[in-house]
């Protein structure tokens, strides 16, 4: 029988020898301080201990496409063996979510210093803010706590989009622009608004940090909750909103007052904070968007910050994008979350960013070593070799540092790519047509078949 418990060290390290290897970016002792400090007691498990589990989820977030003992053959060497897969999935629930949203807490960090390239404008650290949908597991859990609220049809707005074929939650984070690591995330139903969901992430902001956002993160709150922590926004600022101007700037920009009442007639219209805003347009570029866009600012020196130089370095927000892409496309390769109830995708989805933001430090250490951007190296070359030679760390002969820093000298020497090239793609669909209809739920199979017999239908 398998034991891997907690309180002899010993035993423990020679067995998971490759999970040690991970530890070079997280502290030994750091999920064993967790556990305890969330209330659960480090107690010996005969199969699997509370830590395993946890390194488990993680793990899931490496591996996503393989099962959960393939997942423990990857963290564990094979001649140990592996627990059954009821095993895995109790030990998972044992664990519960709140160890793993404690560690996310702990783990998730910057990266970036004053030195790192891409991190700073004018000394101001960068910082963005998005939401992207998961798609879950189709239990009735999670159907009943992540679907979008059902609207009837003669109160459906024209346009509305139907709900989706799969439950989808929806993740909001904030990461840091220069190297795309998560600082911090909030995960709720699909039909929460992005400025709710960025409320309770706008406490991790510091005083002298820049935020990049989209129209749809603008409220009033958010705006003086970003005021009070002494920090600054750029984001686009939807057409809609009405606007007081003040005073018309040399470089094009101008001050203005944002509305701050109720919205109604102009005379009973109150006014805010000012704000500076920036209009510009796009030559030359296919977009199905107007062709001029707004910004709003809170950095009113015009001479400091030139408006071209917002309009421009407002376009770096797109970073979060592609911090989303390695999520979705890369980690999860556009496949289902496979928890079946909630508490289990709030666990799963910590694991998620606590592996991404693994991958991350290990691009950030080779990048240094080879003196370049994060942003100039590859995400699924990095997480293609940490895969690979992660079976390595098993060799006893080699100590786990030493493992850390020649994959750290690979990535630097083999995963450099070349400088990104200025590029716009349209928002469009080059598939729409399907050969079958959507899935509703009324093509959900209530009771299981029945099969005639062979013999019956041959006569």
């Amino acid at each position: 029988m398998l034991r891997l418990s907690v309180s002899p060290v010993g035993d423990e390290r020679s067995i998971t020898r490759r999970v040690d290897a991970l530890k070079g970016s997280i502290h030994p002792q750091l999920i064993q301080r967790t556990i305890r400090k969330v209330g659960r007691r480090t107690r010996a498990c005969p199969l699997v201990s509370d830590e395993m589990a946890a390194w488990l989820v993680v793990g899931l977030g490496l591996f996503f496409t393989d099962a959960l003992r393939q997942v423990w053959r990857w963290l564990v060497p094979s001649d140990q063996g592996a627990p059954r897969r009821s095993t895995l999935c109790m030990a998972r629930q044992r664990l519960g979510p709140r160890v793993l949203i404690e560690l996310a807490k702990q783990v998730l960090r910057p990266l970036a210093d004053d030195t790192t390239q891409g991190a700073c404008y004018h000394g101001l650290p960068l910082r963005a803010i998005d939401c992207c949908n998961l798609s879950l597991y189709d239990s009735p859990a999670n159907r009943k706590t992540f679907s979008p609220q059902r609207v009837p049809k003669r109160k459906r707005r024209h346009g509305r989009r139907p709900p989706p074929v799969f439950p989808q939650a929806k993740l909001c984070c904030l990461c840091e622009v220069g190297t795309h690591a998560a600082l911090s995330w909030g995960l709720k139903p699909m039909y929460w608004a992005d400025c709710k969901m960025a409320t309770p992430l706008l406490k991790h902001l510091s005083k002298g940090q820049l935020l990049l956002w989209d129209a749809a993160f603008y409220s009033r709150a958010n705006l003086a909750a970003i005021q009070a922590k002494g920090a600054h926004v750029l984001g686009r600022l939807a057409w809609s909103t009405g606007l007081q101007v003040v005073t018309r700037l040399a470089d094009g920009s101008y001050l203005a007052r944002l509305p701050a009442g109720r919205r109604g007639k102009a005379h009973l219209r109150q006014w805010g904070p000012t704000v500076r805003i920036i209009e510009y347009e796009l030559h030359h570029v296919a977009s199905t968007h107007h062709k001029k866009h707004r910004l709003m600012t809170t950095l009113l020196d015009a001479a400091k910050f030139p408006a071209a130089e917002l309009a421009e370095l407002y376009h770096q927000r797109w970073e979060l994008e592609l911090m989303i892409d390695e999520l979705e496309t890369h980690q999860l390769q556009q496949r289902l979350l496979v928890s079946q109830t909630p508490a289990g995708v709030v666990q799963e989805v910590a694991g998620l960013l606590i592996a991404h933001w693994l991958v991350r430090k290990l691009m950030f250490d080779a990048a240094a070593e080879a003196n370049v951007s994060p942003l100039r190296l590859s995400f699924v070359g990095t997480l293609k070799l940490l895969r690979c030679r992660l079976g390595e760390a098993s060799d006893t002969a080699t100590p786990t540092r030493d493992w850390w820093r020649r994959l750290v000298s690979e990535i630097a020497r083999d995963e450099v790519i070349e400088p990104r090239r200025p590029r716009i793609n349209p928002r469009v669909l080059k598939l729409t047509n399907h050969d079958f209809p959507r899935k509703r739920p009324q093509h959900k199979p209530s009771i299981a078949p029945k099969f005639v017999d062979a013999f019956h239908v041959l006569r």
